[in-house]
């Protein structure tokens, strides 16, 4: 008998030891058609703890992720950007958020070449966040990362969460992991 389409996502994102979860996929106004297809797959006969949110406007990537964010209601969140962060390494996050760190924070060594012109616009940003708010964002507070319900509650509480979601979990004293992995699928 083939595979449901559940067992497949289990397999393929390494949830299958997991007791529960849920999967929640965030679409950014795209216009690629894959809305109608995330949509098929939350249907009766697809994927039972998916959740799909479709974004009517484009917005930066931080807030398309806090929209995910505030939505989950889980022990865990995991925040992963499927074009840049490999989701095979989504495990062993789990694994270290599982051990009682609140923040578990996960750098691509090997990241996507990218222009001249973005790397020196990227790294201005990133000195003049730094010289304001204290943080690397970079270094310090990488997108992809695993937060316990402990630290998402913490975001929630601030007066502009969805504006402070990313630095505050590397910066407010949690426990931490900080994990590298080299990957370029």
């Amino acid at each position: 008998m083939p595979p449901t389409p559940k067992q497949e996502s289990d397999s393929r994102s390494g949830l299958q030891g997991l007791a529960s979860y849920e999967i929640i996929i965030v679409d950014n106004a795209s216009d690629d058609g894959s809305v109608e297809v995330l949509k098929e797959l939350t249907s009766s006969e697809g994927i039972h703890n998916l959740q799909v949110y479709a974004l009517a406007i484009p917005v930066d990537l931080d807030t398309a992720q806090f929209a995910g964010v505030e939505n989950a209601i889980g022990d865990f969140v995991a925040i992963v950007d499927l074009d840049l962060d490999d989701p095979e390494f989504l495990p062993t996050m789990v694994e270290a958020a599982m051990t009682g760190k609140d923040v578990v924070l996960a750098d691509n060594t090997r990241r996507p070449r990218t222009s001249l012109v973005y790397r020196l616009a990227s790294a201005s940003f990133h000195r003049l966040y730094h010289v304001v708010h204290g943080v690397h964002l970079g270094r310090e507070a990488p997108r992809y990362r695993v937060l316990s319900r402990k630290v998402v509650n913490y975001v929630l509480q601030h007066d502009s969460p969805n504006l402070v979601y990313r630095r505050v979990p590397a910066t407010a004293g949690f426990a931490k992991a900080r994990l590298t992995y080299a990957s370029s699928f």
